[in-house]
């Protein structure tokens, strides 16, 4: 019987999900080690060293701005949907939380070499007349994803540092009502870099990371109800586990009262459970985008604001 898309917000044990993440792990290291070593390895060594500090940014501002990205409907969708969008930006730097354009996040806990927040994450709606691969059947909710990320710094030295994050996530359909669509667990490691010594530098962050999913948040995208097989899109129910490797590059200046932002992110759906879907279109994507803001008021009030990769009480 085919597991339904979204369900209401309680989800039941998740020792399944964790099986299958050990399962997938071992087997992915056993056919891929090389690889992925490969990956990870590719940022970082062609990186020269400089050094990270907390810098004194305001409290709160107030920004405006616009961006254009370029984006996959979902993860293995053979089509793009692509954005031109102005926007509001409030920026808050509290103690516990955070808003700014890297999305909202609570602070829950923070040392010198540790911290973990509440973290979250989204995908746009997928319309099924746009994706060749899913024309026939309903169109698909944006989701948002929601949960704590704990985030160990690996080395650090002058104006760089690695560090490992694990977030946990779960996922929720946003339409007319929320309804659960499973859980995600994207372990990842990321590389920052100032690239000049100047008061106003050009921050370089590349990341490395993997996918898994649950059966749940996997059937939502690429099971094929037996309603919807045609002779060209067999049904499918897929499973949890590994769901591909990612990786990002951004890169950011401040100036002033103005920022840039340039980002890119490639994703990988070689190996993944459910790479042979019919509603795999591609088992690549590519994500890339740039933001410009502008600030128009910012607070008098001073504090002490780290870049990602940067932790507490580093000075």
């Amino acid at each position: 019987m085919t597991e339904p898309l979204a369900k209401p917000l309680v989800e039941s044990g998740g020792v399944g999900f964790a099986g299958a993440i050990n399962r997938s792990i071992a087997d992915f290291v056993q056919r891929s080690k090389t690889r992925l070593l490969s990956y990870l390895l590719i940022g970082v060594s062609q990186l020269l060293i400089n050094s990270a500090n907390a810098d004194l940014k305001p409290l709160w501002e107030l920004s405006v701005g616009g961006g254009a990205i370029r984006i996959p409907y979902y993860r293995g969708a053979s089509s793009s949907q692509r954005y031109l969008f102005p926007f509001l930006l409030p920026v808050y730097r509290g103690q516990f939380l955070q808003v700014d354009d890297n999305g909202v996040r609570g602070k829950l806990f923070a040392s010198s070499s540790m911290k973990l927040e509440l973290s979250a994450d989204a995908n746009i709606p997928a319309r099924s007349s746009q994706i060749p691969e899913r024309r026939g059947m309903p169109n698909q909710p944006a989701t948002l994803q929601l949960g704590p990320s704990l985030a160990i710094k690996l080395w650090s030295k002058s104006n760089q540092s690695l560090v490992a994050t694990l977030p946990v996530r779960g996922v929720f359909t946003v339409d007319h009502g929320v309804g659960s669509a499973g859980m995600t667990l994207s372990p990842q490691v990321t590389y920052y870099r100032d690239l000049l010594s100047t008061p106003q530098p050009w921050r370089l962050g590349l990341t490395a990371g993997l996918e898994f999913g649950s059966s749940r948040f996997h059937n939502y995208y690429y099971s094929v109800a037996p309603q919807f097989a045609t002779p060209y899109r067999s049904a499918y129910q897929a499973s949890a586990g590994f769901a591909g490797s990612r990786f990002v590059a951004t890169l950011r200046h401040d100036v002033a009262n103005y920022r840039i932002s340039f980002f890119a992110r490639f994703d990988d759906l070689n190996d993944a459970v459910f790479a042979n879907s019919p509603l795999v279109g591609s088992q690549t994507n590519w994500t890339a985008g740039i933001v410009m803001t502008w600030t128009l008021f910012k607070s008098r009030t001073m504090v002490a604001h780290a870049h990602p990769g940067i932790f507490t009480n580093e000075q």
